[in-house]
């Protein structure tokens, strides 16, 4: 079973229109509606549920005041439609530019896809209809909600005085549905694990050795969200938090920036990709430890500790044990886990581009990631990429082939090649 949006339903241009919330124009319209050709290059493998951003073309004029108000919709041939979204930013140089961002639910093997995205401005109010992403704020926390669904929150709190609790920021994952925290927060087996959580239990500065994982007596502080990088709308979303690693004394010997991109997939299924910039602020410094105690990492809900005996973990074919619940060879791992009556899977996936080897460790309580040891300079920062993904259990289960998450897996590392034609005005 997968889970996407339906390929290609047959549908009229003029119902298409209406599905814009707008009536497609037989003569241009005061050269505001934008017309784009599109077309995904042939992929080696049949692939599903593809997010997919692309650069476009849009009128300089008025850009800053319809920055969020771009409504979109990609077409294929046939004509179903796919909900799409148009963030646009602003350059170091001044300039505006646009990005279009949708899910395209099906790309065949060896075949090219034609797609048409059909885009217009328009005040808010006109696409205030469907739900969208938006940020809430609440006491220590910040949630991403997508209409009135959790979809992640960020735990910033720092209180010295309650240091276990708050000794770290993290993020926790909601179900799909919004109903429940997948994650666990503060407390209970190993009160250290907290929801998606980033550090190395060894790691060496000027000869000193600092635990950013157990943080005993260092701490991980949120310092401050870039509002210049956030987005919000219908489909995607995008936070961007910045950590600094502190030491005992108080001296910040590390600085983690930590954007999340949040992809809305269906009603059961939600993407979130990280992109992780980790700069040293004191020299030379080494990122080691163990795989247990190290790296990127998922802690799943308190409940699965007490029922573990459900959780079910997948790997792909090349994985290779190494004994104590470790494995290599292998660039993603999911888990299947019980929350009430329901289960869900996360999956969490490696991007080839990030330090080399890596080791997966697993334990059946719900703490699973990727580990690596590397170096940082304080002119050579290093960049990390990783995505996981969010399922909720419907009639049909979860998606459980392995076969399936490698090709996914594939997706993420290699991403797909768009080429663009745009005619503007329509």
């Amino acid at each position: 079973m997968m889970i996407s949006r339906p390929f290609c339903r047959k549908l009229t241009l003029a119902v298409a229109g209406l599905a814009l919330g707008f009536q497609l124009p037989q003569t241009k319209l005061s050269g505001q509606s934008l017309i784009h050709e599109l077309e995904i290059a042939p992929v080696d493998r049949e692939r599903f549920s593809v997010p997919v951003t692309v650069d476009i073309q849009l009128p300089m004029g008025g850009m800053r005041r319809q920055r969020d108000r771009w409504m979109a919709r990609v077409f294929c041939a046939e004509g179903n439609d796919r909900p799409a979204q148009v963030v646009v930013t602003e350059g170091d140089d001044g300039r505006w530019t646009g990005a279009l961002h949708w899910v395209e639910p099906r790309i065949p093997a060896g075949e090219a896809v034609r797609l048409e995205a059909f885009l217009q401005p328009g005040p808010r109010r006109t696409i205030s209809g469907a739900p969208r992403f938006q940020f809430t704020e609440g006491e220590g926390y910040r949630d991403m909600r997508h209409g009135d669904r959790g979809v992640m929150r960020f735990v910033t709190i720092w209180d010295p005085e309650n240091h276990e609790d708050t000794h770290k920021p993290y993020q926790h994952l909601f179900s799909v549905d919004g109903s429940s925290l997948l994650t666990k927060g503060p407390g209970g087996r190993f009160p250290h694990h907290k929801g998606v959580f980033l550090g190395w239990n060894r790691t060496m500065v000027d000869g000193n050795r600092w635990d950013f994982w157990h943080a005993r007596a260092e701490y991980q502080v949120h310092r401050e969200f870039l509002e210049e990088d956030e987005v919000t709308g219908p489909e995607v979303a995008r936070a961007t938090a910045v950590t600094e690693w502190v030491t005992p004394e108080g001296k910040a010997v590390v600085r983690d920036t930590r954007r999340v991109t949040a992809w809305r997939v269906s009603e059961r299924e939600n993407i979130f990709d990280y992109d992780i910039l980790i700069e040293s602020l004191a020299g030379e410094i080494e990122l080691g430890g163990d795989a247990h105690h190290a790296g990127f990492q998922i802690r799943a809900a308190g409940e699965v500790t007490e029922r573990s005996g459900e959780t079910i973990y997948l790997m792909p074919e090349t994985a290779e044990a190494k004994g104590n619940d470790l494995h290599a060879n292998l660039n993603w791992k999911a888990l299947s886990m019980p929350r009430g009556e329901r289960t869900h899977l996360l999956v969490h996936m490696d991007h080839p581009e990030n330090p080399r080897p890596t080791v997966y460790s697993g334990r059946d309580y719900g703490r699973f990631g990727a580990f690596f040891v590397t170096r940082l300079d304080e002119d050579k920062p290093l960049r990390l990429r990783y995505r996981i993904v969010v399922q909720d259990e419907g009639e049909e289960g979860l998606e459980m082939n392995p076969g399936i998450w490698a090709s996914r897996q594939a997706d993420f590392a290699e991403g797909v090649k768009v080429s663009v034609r745009s005619r503007m005005p329509y």
